[in-house]
């Protein structure tokens, strides 16, 4: 990356890049040669994992790093630079315009998530919100059954354009690091819980505790920024 054209938070460099301008990146990564990689940065990982020393080289090596939310943004202390995701605040979140283009395009999706709820849950997010969408495939990679083999043969057997995984950090970005060079697939999307928080925030208590949520990430991104300044 280009360290004009990131933002960092805790360690972590994010693309300075509007929505379409992501785009363009994306659609660019799945027209070459070999698997993309793409990681949607959440609060609750950057917070969890600030001390993760080797998430912060694998999300490093990762070909487009993402803000999940504009709060991300919103929240941290830019004095240097204006966040270019943050001049446009009409724009389609990334997640929202990448999802419409599989579908319009009728690309091959399989679905990683942790367990067999989260999966379904997914699942009917993806058909709820884009209707037609592809969904070729899912596997579950979890802590008490990891089978990393199990998914990569799932996978290569199924013809598979986009990856979108919804496993927790840093388990996701652990199962690419060590499986990027087995996949055959176009584009591997690391979001997290991004689409399950779209679901959870209709829900009042959801919506408290992602408030909290967010009042500790402000406090320690401040916090951060005073140990810079």
């Amino acid at each position: 990356m280009d360290m004009e054209e990131t933002l960092i938070i805790f360690g972590i460099e994010i693309d300075n890049q509007t929505s379409k301008e992501s785009m363009k990146s994306a659609i660019a990564l799945m027209e070459r040669e070999g698997l993309g990689t793409i990681e949607l940065v959440t609060m609750e990982m950057l917070l969890q994992e600030q001390d993760n020393q080797e998430l912060k080289q694998i999300v490093r090596a990762m070909d487009l790093v993402l803000p999940g939310t504009k709060e991300i943004l919103e929240m941290a202390d830019f004095t240097e630079k204006e966040a270019r995701s943050l001049q446009y605040p009409s724009e389609r979140p990334f997640l929202q315009l990448f999802m419409k283009f599989l579908q319009k395009n009728q690309k091959r999706i399989f679905v990683l998530a942790e367990s067999e709820m989260e999966k379904e849950m997914t699942v009917d997010l993806l058909l709820q919100g884009n209707k037609g969408i592809l969904i070729a495939g899912s596997g579950i990679l979890s802590k008490e059954n990891a089978s990393e083999d199990t998914v990569v043969n799932d996978i290569n057997g199924l013809e598979i354009d986009c990856i979108l995984s919804v496993v927790p950090s840093p388990q996701q970005e652990q199962f690419i690091a060590h499986s990027a060079a087995l996949l055959n697939a176009n584009i591997w999307l690391g979001c997290g819980n991004l689409l399950r928080m779209g679901y959870k925030e209709k829900q009042y208590l959801n919506r408290v505790k992602n408030f909290v949520a967010r009042r500790i990430f402000h406090h320690q991104v401040g916090k951060q920024n005073d140990t810079l300044h």
